[in-house]
């Protein structure tokens, strides 16, 4: 295969040209040229093509040899140029040689042409690749400069204390920074090696001495705390991490050592242990006083029930006497009073159970289990639909469903959920209510879900207080104390509750549990 040969040529000659490439495709090459014979030509060629040599002619009417060869210096392009003409005297040669030409060539002496052309190939991909060589070395060189700039900013400007000590335990390198930890130079620590030894506190210096004594070689990475004595008499706490150091090839160079001030993690570390002492002090305290005020509450529950009861009991017991023994003797009017009477007590005792079970559920111990709620969700609508069995009414329920929690307090939580959806469903000729869950951010979420009465998402806020109603006691029967005892339950858990709505279209009653 033939090699491939650029040429441009300065010729004001086609034919001189001609006879030129003839001797140079002698050579067996593949030649692709271009002749010009202007300055402006020559740039041209010069910009827009790559050349492997240039065959220039002394005297031209426009350009002479010298010149072109000038352009070609002033463009800073390495290509061999060979002056080849018919008139060439010996000072010309010698000016042309001095100004940059590799070689001249007489037109009447041609058959030099295609040695000089091939010796000045070779040698220009001589130099190309000299060249290539020494920008490599050269951006070797850079980057070697570059690396140990950089090892030596971070080593110098690192925060912590950097040492490297060779196997005979003598220091190869000490950042500046130990001055900032010890009060000592770098320096210092070179001419006195029993200065790092000296700055322990004494009542570690026996665990670092234990420590130098570990074979320079070992491979284990060790770790330990201690304290030194800095030059003006002050204590700070050191963390020491070192760990052998190989070379490329395998050889041990000594192990480098980081050595942090931690005197300030060390002092919060005690500032938090004591205020855990006293922390544990308080919750003791305060956990005996909350449990002495839980049982004077119980105690107060009891009492007030039993306080309450009492009269409640005496006014229904005497309202239900009068209308059986004196109704003959009471119109209707005054039965209806009576009755009144007796509703208003059944609601009290009914409220006073409420009260208490709001109490109960606001405190006293919690068994955390895996709960089953999707059967306990069965059991209570079973219930339900015992209390009205003629009641038009689809319960969805998702099987499956388990949490933690307190398996008594789940099931109150459940009662009420699922209570006020049967309750609020009962004007509608057909009900369906629904208990799953679903999954939000990777919390599980538990719903009870109606087609019920609703409510307006404006007074969503008052739900959860107790005695709160967005309903009236002749619209749906309660106290209001049902949604107050849900929420404080789920909190107890650690859980949260809300709800969304619509009037007429049903309400949706959302709650979380942990884990």
């Amino acid at each position: 295969m033939k090699t491939a040969l650029r040429i441009l040529i300065v010729e004001d000659s086609e034919d001189d040209a001609l006879l030129m490439l003839r001797q140079i495709k002698n050579g067996g090459y593949n030649i692709e040229y271009e002749r010009v014979e202007t300055e402006e030509n020559l740039k041209i060629a010069l910009n827009e093509k790559k050349w492997d040599i240039i065959l220039a002619d002394y005297k031209m009417p426009h350009l002479n040899g010298i010149e072109a060869l000038t352009i070609l210096n002033e463009s800073c392009i390495d290509i061999p140029f060979i002056m080849v003409s018919g008139t060439i005297g010996e000072d010309v040669a010698v000016e042309a040689m001095k100004a940059g030409a590799h070689d001249y060539i007489m037109k009447n002496n041609l058959l030099r042409l295609l040695p000089a052309v091939e010796r000045e190939l070779h040698e220009s991909e001589q130099r190309a690749e000299k060249r290539l060589l020494e920008q490599k070395q050269k951006l070797a060189e850079n980057a070697l400069l570059e690396s140990e700039e950089r090892y030596r900013i971070v080593a110098d400007f690192t925060y912590d204390w950097e040492y490297w000590r060779s196997p005979d335990g003598s220091f190869l390198y000490i950042s500046p920074s130990c001055e900032r930890i010890t009060g000592y130079s770098p320096a210092e620590f070179n001419v006195n090696p029993e200065l790092l030894s000296n700055i322990i506190h004494p009542d570690d210096r026996q665990m670092m001495i234990d420590h130098l004594k570990i074979p320079m070689d070992s491979e284990k990475i060790c770790e330990y705390e201690f304290r030194i004595i800095s030059r003006n008499n002050q204590k700070y706490w050191i963390e020491h991490i070192c760990q052998p150091v190989f070379g490329a090839n395998g050889h041990f160079q000594g192990r480098r050592a980081s050595n942090r001030d931690i005197t300030d993690r060390k002092q919060a570390e005690d500032k938090i242990r004591l205020l855990n002492m006293e922390l544990e002090k308080r919750v003791i305290m305060r956990t005996t006083q909350l449990e002495a005020a839980n049982k004077e509450l119980e105690s107060f529950s009891y009492s007030v029930s039993h306080d309450l009861r009492a009269p409640l009991r005496g006014i229904n017991g005497f309202s239900q006497m009068l209308l059986e023994d004196y109704q003959d003797k009471v119109d209707e009017q005054g039965k209806n009073y009576i009755q009144r009477v007796r509703t208003a007590t059944q609601r009290m005792a009914q409220l006073i159970d409420d009260m208490l079970n709001l109490s109960h559920v606001s405190s006293g111990e919690m068994n955390i289990i895996r709960v089953n709620l999707s059967e306990i969700a069965r059991e209570i609508a079973d219930e339900l639909r015992k209390t009205q069995p003629d009641r038009q009414f689809e319960f969805i329920n998702q099987e499956g469903i388990k949490a933690n929690g307190d398996s008594r307090l789940m099931r109150i939580v459940l009662e009420n959920l699922i209570g006020n959806a049967w309750k609020f469903t009962s004007k509608h000729p057909t009900a369906r209510i629904e208990f799953g869950e679903l999954h939000e951010n990777d919390q599980q979420v538990f719903f009870i879900r109606d087609d019920g009465a609703g409510f307006d998402m404006n007074y969503a806020q008052k739900l959860f207080g107790a005695f709160q109603r967005l309903h009236t006691e002749r619209e749906f029967p309660g106290t209001g104390i049902g949604l107050a005892t849900v929420q404080r339950v789920i909190r107890r858990h650690g859980g949260k509750v809300w709800a969304e709505s619509e009037i007429e279209k049903g309400a949706t009653f959302y709650f979380t549990l942990p884990g």
